[in-house]
Order: structure tokens, then C-alpha cells, then sequence
């Protein structure tokens, strides 16, 4: 059940950044760094990757201590 729980979610990032991702999207030239800081899909793809990493952190520094 997690598995298909975690899928969903992953399918639902997927499509929002599908449908954000054409040009004109955004209040910032796609081109400059600010547009990546500024919009909100590039925020949560970025919150996303640093709780995963974050995470993996976590399992692999809890399992060596035991």
C-alpha cells in the first residue's frame, strides 16, 4: 500500500511539473537562475530532493550506529 501511496505522489509531481513546464510559464525569463529560486515548481522539486537526500542521510547514519 505505501508503495502505491508514494507512486501516486510521484505521478502527481510529475504532471503538475508537465503541465507548468511550457514557455511563458512563470513571472520570470526562464533563462535566468532567479526563475529557478522564484517559481514554485522548481521550489517543491527542490524541497523534494532535499528531504530525500536528507532522509537517506538519516537511515544510513542510524543503521551504522546499531
Amino acid at each position: 500500500m505505501r508503495r502505491v501511496q508514494m507512486l501516486a505522489i510521484l505521478s502527481l509531481l510529475g504532471f503538475q511539473a508537465e503541465s507548468w513546464g511550457h514557455p511563458g510559464h512563470g513571472h520570470v525569463d526562464s533563462s535566468s537562475p532567479l526563475h529557478y529560486l522564484t517559481e514554485p515548481i522548481h521550489q517543491t522539486c527542490g524541497l523534494v530532493l532535499l528531504f530525500a537526500v536528507a532522509g537517506t542521510l538519516i537511515f544510513y547514519l542510524s543503521r551504522r550506529r546499531t
